[in-house]
């Protein structure tokens, strides 16, 4: 069982590696492809899941980084509808986790800024704008105070601007 889950590992860091590089097509007839390592990863995680408890938080980082990093390589392709679903898909799962059973939660916190980031940004990008700040919101904690201060709360409206300059200072 290990084995076969260190070449999900193996299959995702090669994509990974991928589209750090930004390729998307290469030299070998399309085979070595983000995409298609992704494809490769996910065939082999889905062959061990039934092997692998349900409630395994490992397993469940895997489906959410697969998701994830799928959506990623169907922006590169250009389909942005694919990308979509897929960075749907791994919030869906993570929250799913999180609603079900915080203390599970307790290995996976540094998955929910990568993958609301990427669903948020692809929301902004193809004109949700709406939807996308309430994504990024939810993910930093932040939506019920957003909330109170479009509807002119202007305690929240303060909160929020203070929360905007420590953000622009940290980088600055």
């Amino acid at each position: 069982l290990s084995a076969e889950l260190l070449l999900v590992v193996a299959q995702l860091y090669n994509a990974d590696a991928y589209l750090l590089q930004e390729r998307s097509l290469d030299y070998t007839g399309g085979k070595d492809t983000p995409l298609n390592f992704i494809h490769r990863a996910n065939k082999s995680l889905s062959a061990i899941v039934p092997q692998v408890d349900s409630s395994s938080s490992l397993l469940l980082e895997l489906q959410i980084l697969m998701a994830n990093n799928e959506g990623v390589a169907l922006v590169v392709e250009g389909d942005s509808v694919g990308a979509l679903g897929s960075f749907r898909k791994a919030t869906q799962l993570l929250k799913s986790r999180l609603s079900n059973d915080r203390k599970g939660m307790q290995h996976l916190p540094w998955l929910l800024i990568p993958t609301y980031f990427n669903l948020s940004l692809i929301l902004l990008r193809d004109g949700h704008l709406e939807e996308s700040a309430r994504s990024w919101l939810l993910a930093r904690k932040y939506l019920p105070c957003w909330e109170k201060a479009i509807r002119g709360n202007s305690e929240a409206l303060k909160k929020l601007r203070d929360i905007h300059t420590v953000a622009i200072n940290r980088h600055v």
